[in-house]
């Protein structure tokens, strides 16, 4: 699995006809238009929109047209095609600067970075996945493979198994994994679940490969508030470089910085993970 596999499971959209029932379907369109276009590497017109979501042209056309006036999607100059405005991301920054964890994690994030000179990051559990809060990048001029707001199937990289092993239900979050991600179809979940009882018992998962082949990671569980864990800290980087020695030598200052968060961010249970 490359870089550019850093894609939703698709849990966050699959609805129940009883969901569906209570929601408002126009609402529905234009959130999911919009997540669409967001996901999209490229521009998209009508046609193709409408076919990738089951809609009818002459809707898809009107839900483009709303949000076009509304500011969120723009028209290219001299196309038919529609691409996300800078209203989005405008949000979106609102949001995350005011993230009490991640305010709290970043300067122990940054003290982190200058001791392992590797991409550090900040991971939330969501679902069945993992998403990225905060990550800074390696000193070394290269790619990090990580990016603030990538969303991946937590069972895969080492901060997702470090949640999902810590939670009350992780057979049950795997085996939503193997039903709804296609790379997950070979995971070996009875391997899994006795790779989480090493996790709990030594406080930290690493993996080789993960969800980026070529590229390894160390991370732990932030705790708070006596609840599961929702957070992790981490370290990853590519094979040369990461190898399993040194991946184990790095896991005191992992330990350290997930503890210190903690200790930041404070045992207030009505504290928000995000």
């Amino acid at each position: 699995m490359g870089v550019s596999d850093n894609v939703a499971s698709g849990e966050g959209v699959s609805l129940t006809q009883d969901v569906k029932a209570r929601l408002d379907s126009t609402i529905v369109k234009g959130m999911r238009v919009i997540e669409t276009l967001a996901q999209s590497p490229k521009p998209l017109g009508v046609t193709e929109l409408a076919r990738t979501l089951g809609l009818h042209k002459s809707n898809a056309h009107r839900i483009l047209n709303t949000l076009t006036e509304l500011g969120y999607v723009q028209k290219e100059q001299g196309t038919s095609l529609y691409h996300l405005s800078l209203k989005a991301w405008e949000i979106g920054c609102k949001i995350i600067n005011r993230n009490s964890l991640r305010r709290a994690a970043r300067p122990l994030l940054r003290q982190l970075s200058e001791e392992t000179a590797e991409v550090v990051f900040l991971a939330v559990l969501n679902g069945i996945d993992i998403l990225y809060l905060d990550a800074i990048d390696a000193v070394y001029p290269l790619q990090s493979g990580i990016q603030t707001g990538w969303r991946v199937p937590a069972a895969f990289p080492a901060s997702g198994r470090a949640l999902l092993a810590h939670q009350p239900n992780p057979e049950q979050l795997l085996a939503r994994t193997v039903r709804t991600v296609p790379q997950a179809a070979s995971l070996d979940v009875p391997m899994l679940l006795e790779e989480f009882e090493k996790i709990r018992r030594c406080g930290f998962a690493i993996t080789i490969g993960g969800w980026t082949t070529g590229r390894n990671s160390i991370a732990a569980p932030i705790t708070s508030g006596g609840r599961p864990p929702l957070a992790a800290v981490g370290v990853g980087g590519p094979t040369d470089r990461l190898g399993p020695e040194r991946l184990s030598a790095l896991s005191k200052s992992v330990l350290n910085a997930a503890t210190r968060i903690a200790e930041t961010f404070g045992s207030d249970e009505s504290a928000h993970w995000f």
